[in-house]
Parts: structure tokens; C-alpha cells; sequence
């Protein structure tokens, strides 16, 4: 008895609780006060826990976040390699300022703020990852917070009864905005929950190890039941797009032998997962729902190609028609666009059926609808973001600063994330931003690279 006592004297000490033990040495100081780096930690935990319980709360966490990340600025400036973008953040605004309220045909009632809000958000990783930078551990405590957030969501939005509909093989959104918002979010905390198993058998006492493990794995489990029940395609093709990007990352960093060793180190670890995926096949079939959906719209698709009409507009067929009307509206102004809210007028316009038009608002696809509202420079803008943590990922990889486990999340995740935002127009609606400011937050801090002659710990490793 006694010894367990001073097990638990041990395990609660000031100096095991302390930041230091907890989150990692700091690599730099994120803010000139203490009060500020409270506060965009205590906004960002706001924005997770409530994002899909109130949305005022939420934007108050959002507010709270930039308030404390502006006061920072100037040190932002002179810590981060990555500031610039900041200035692209800006420009980005400026341009989109003057398409809507110069060139834009969108009709008075629409809300010129929306749309400029709502790009811009997809820069949120800048904020999220400079304060979860500056410990090498926060950025487990922000993915761990960010599966929990939709956690929160699957118990507080879906109705019980869809939980025995998913399991007899029917469709389900579990009460998101659809299915394939459903699908970002659970695809995503699935990147993140694989890290994190790597990351628990690393866990040095045993009950931690083994409890952390069964709590991720089990998430894992739950993540691969939601996202089979939402029977979408392009989660599954964006995946196999993720997967073959990782592989041609580690062939290209000539990293083949360090990913045998990896495998002969961790090999339980990967072998969790397998298993938890060759389970979740197994028990949820997740191919079969969406093989027997595909073959339902293949005669409609045949019928489209062939230019008739088909019989059915059904997922592929709304996609196709769609991206047609996009395609043909920006060649007649690819380099302006026609502002933010053009979406209606240009299908209303348009030789679709009255069906479509009254029912689709958008057009199924983030790359096309950045470009009709923005023109190619709205787009070019939109894609710095993702494709400069893309960059940052490799570099960290080849300087040998992120674990391959890291890297597979990472570089996995940002194929999947341009890859599925080639059928639906996620960067429009709050799911996008959401699994921005978590995985893109985690990668940006774990790539941060500080300054060598800024006043900081740089020595100290992101231990991601």
C-alpha cells in the first residue's frame, strides 16, 4: 500500500505536472507576456470543445486567437520563416476586397463578407501553429483536442437512431452538414488517431502505454465505422492518393532503408494499425456500400458521356454537368472571376436542368469554385497555404527533424486534403477550416523552424 501511495505522490509531483515535463522544453517564446500565450492556448482549446456546440462561443475563441496572434506580430516576424504569409493573408484579402465590390456580378443580397471570410479562414493554421509550436508536445494535445472535438460532435449532433441504420449498411451523415463533411472530419481524425497509436507505444509506464493505446485504437475502430457509413467515394480515391504520395516521398528522400528500420523498430505499432484496419474491413465493409452506390449511377454516367439526358442526375452526374458550367464561366474571366455569391447567377444562367438549379447552389469542387469567385490568383492565393506545408513536411523529412511516422501523417494528409477537395467544395464551410487549424496547425508547428539568430531555444527538436 505504501508503495503505491508514493507511486501516486510521484506521479503527481509539481515537477512531473510541470509545462516543461508535460508539453516539452520551450523553443521559443510566442509571446513577450504570459497572459497572451494563455489566451490564444485557452481560445484555440474554446474553438475545439465548441465548434459543434455553439457557434457563438466559437467565434469568440476565434477572436480571442487572432486578438493574442496580432498583439504578437512583430515577433511572429522575427521568429518564423513562414511570416510571409502573412503578407499573402493580406494581399489575399485586398484582392478578393476589389473583385467584390469592383467586378463582381453577384446580386445585392448577398453578404459581400461571406465568401472573403470564409477563404480566408483556410489560413488558420498560421495562428494554431505558432502557438502549438513553441512546446514540442502541444501539437499531440492539439490533435488529441481536435479527434475529441468531433467526438463531441458524433454525440451531440447525430441521432441514436442512426447509429443501428450505419450498422445494417444504410447511408448516414450522423447529422453534419452531409455525408461528405462527415467523411472530411473522420478521414482526417483518422490520419490523426494513426500518429497518435505510433506515439502511445512510446509511452513509458505501462498502464499509460496500454491505455493510451486501447483509447486511440479504439477511436481508430469508431472513425473507420463513421467514415464507412457515409458511403463516399472520394474519401476512398483521395486516400489511395494520400497513400501513393507517401510512398513517392519516401522513394524520393531515398529513405527506403530508414523505412525498414522504422518497421524492425515499430513494428507493433504499424502492426496495430494494420490490424485495426484489416478489422474494420472485415466487420464494416466499407467498399461494398460505395461499390453498390457506383453501380447505380454507371448506365446515368454512360447516358451524360454519350450527350443525352440521362435518366437520374445522381453524385457522378452532378459532379460532371457542374464542373461543365465552371469550366465554360471561367474561360470567359479567368483572371478576375465574378466575386464571392456568383454561384446562383451563373447556374441560373446555364443550360442545366431546372431540377439541378434549384437544388445546387455550388459546383462540387474547391479548385473550380476558388476560381469562378476569384479568378486564377484567388486560386493561386488559396493554394499557398497547403502546398507551402506540403513543402515544409519534406524538407523537415530530408533534414531528418520529423519522424517518418510524422511524415506520414503529414505529407498523407495534405495529398488527401487536395485530392477530396477536387469533388466537393469543402472550402466554403466550416468543416474545411476546422481540420485546417488542427492538421495543418500540428504540421506548421512541427516544421517551424525558429530563427538561428532570434533570441530562442532553436536547438530544441519539435519531437513530432
Amino acid at each position: 500500500m505504501t508503495t503505491r501511495i508514493s507511486a501516486v505522490v510521484r506521479l503527481i509531483s509539481p515537477r512531473r505536472l510541470s509545462p516543461d515535463n508535460l508539453v516539452g522544453a520551450s523553443r521559443y517564446e510566442a509571446a513577450p507576456w504570459l497572459l497572451v500565450t494563455w489566451l490564444a492556448l485557452a481560445s484555440i482549446a474554446v474553438i475545439i470543445l465548441a465548434n459543434f456546440v455553439s457557434r457563438e462561443v466559437t467565434r469568440q475563441g476565434e477572436f480571442g486567437l487572432l486578438l493574442a496572434t496580432l498583439v504578437t506580430m512583430v515577433r511572429i516576424r522575427r521568429v518564423d520563416p513562414g511570416w510571409w504569409l502573412y503578407g499573402a493573408l493580406v494581399a489575399y484579402a485586398l484582392w478578393m476586397g476589389v473583385i467584390d465590390h469592383f467586378l463582381s456580378i453577384a446580386p445585392e443580397r448577398v453578404n459581400p463578407e461571406q465568401y472573403p471570410r470564409r477563404y480566408l479562414k483556410q489560413y488558420c493554421f498560421l495562428l494554431s501553429g505558432w502557438w502549438v509550436g513553441m512546446r514540442p508536445r502541444l501539437g499531440l494535445w492539439l490533435l488529441a483536442g481536435g479527434v475529441a472535438g468531433f467526438a463531441i460532435g458524433l454525440v451531440g449532433l447525430s441521432d441514436m437512431d442512426q447509429w443501428p441504420q450505419a450498422w445494417r449498411g444504410a447511408r448516414v451523415d450522423f447529422d453534419f452538414h452531409n455525408a461528405q463533411h462527415t467523411a472530411l472530419y473522420a478521414m482526417s481524425c483518422l490520419f490523426a488517431l494513426g500518429y497518435l497509436v505510433t506515439r502511445a507505444w512510446g509511452l513509458r509506464a505501462a498502464w499509460m502505454r496500454y491505455g493510451a493505446v486501447f483509447l486511440a485504437s479504439g477511436g481508430l475502430l469508431v472513425g473507420l465505422f463513421v467514415l464507412s457509413a457515409t458511403q463516399t467515394r472520394q474519401s476512398w480515391v483521395a486516400l489511395v492518393a494520400a497513400l501513393i504520395g507517401v510512398g513517392v516521398v519516401i522513394l524520393w528522400c531515398h529513405r527506403t532503408s530508414s523505412a525498414i528500420a522504422v518497421w524492425r523498430v515499430h513494428r507493433w505499432k504499424v502492426m496495430t494499425i494494420m490490424l485495426l484496419a484489416l478489422i474494420a474491413g472485415v466487420v464494416f465493409n466499407p467498399i461494398n456500400g460505395v461499390w453498390q452506390r457506383t453501380q447505380g449511377e454507371l448506365d446515368n454516367v454512360a447516358q451524360l458521356l454519350s450527350g443525352k439526358e440521362p435518366d437520374n442526375y445522381s453524385s457522378i452526374t452532378v459532379r460532371l454537368s457542374t464542373w461543365r458550367v465552371a469550366l465554360e464561366a471561367i474561360v470567359e474571366r479567368p483572371l478576375t472571376g465574378y466575386g464571392g455569391g456568383s454561384n446562383g447567377i451563373i447556374l441560373n444562367h446555364s443550360n442545366l436542368p431546372q431540377s439541378l438549379r434549384d437544388r445546387f447552389g455550388h459546383y462540387h469542387n474547391s479548385y473550380l469554385g476558388s476560381t469562378i469567385h476569384y479568378g486564377l490568383p484567388g486560386l493561386v492565393f488559396w493554394l499557398l497555404g497547403p502546398l507551402y506545408l506540403l513543402r515544409r513536411s519534406l524538407d523537415a523529412y530530408q533534414r531528418s527533424e520529423i519522424s517518418t511516422a510524422a511524415m506520414v501523417m503529414s505529407v498523407g494528409w495534405l495529398f488527401y486534403f487536395l485530392t477530396v477537395n477536387a469533388f466537393e467544395t469543402y472550402i466554403n464551410y466550416d468543416s474545411s477550416w476546422y481540420v485546417v487549424l488542427i492538421m495543418g496547425g500540428t504540421i506548421y508547428a512541427w516544421t517551424l523552424r525558429p530563427r538561428a539568430h532570434c533570441p530562442v531555444k532553436a536547438s530544441v527538436s519539435a519531437s513530432a
